[in-house]
């Protein structure tokens, strides 16, 4: 492959047939729970802009945030084990198994 085509991907180019093949890739119905944190720490503001109550001794917002910075590890981890687990049963849904 000549370069400046394609990508580098570990070490080597990226073939044009394996762009289009990453390029066809769809998002997962779970990788959609992804944006849950994303709209709890966008979201905030606009609804838990307040000090009281105090959660912990940190201000109702403060508290949401920790809360949602939580929610979003426990739902990433949640996803890498869906994803390991087809994975390993083959059925990964991408068109390539």
């Amino acid at each position: 492959m000549q370069p400046g085509v394609g990508n580098v991907r570990a070490g080597r180019w990226w073939t044009p047939a394996e762009i289009a093949k990453f390029c066809a890739m769809r998002p997962r119905p779970h990788q959609f729970l992804a944006l849950l944190p994303v709209i709890a720490l966008v979201g905030a503001p606009f609804f838990a802009n307040r000090v009281t109550p105090r959660i912990l001794g940190l201000p109702f917002l403060l508290a949401w945030t920790v809360g949602a910075v939580l929610l979003a590890a426990l739902v990433m981890a949640i996803i890498f084990r869906i994803d390991e687990r087809d994975r390993v049963t083959g059925r990964s849904g991408r068109g390539d198994a």
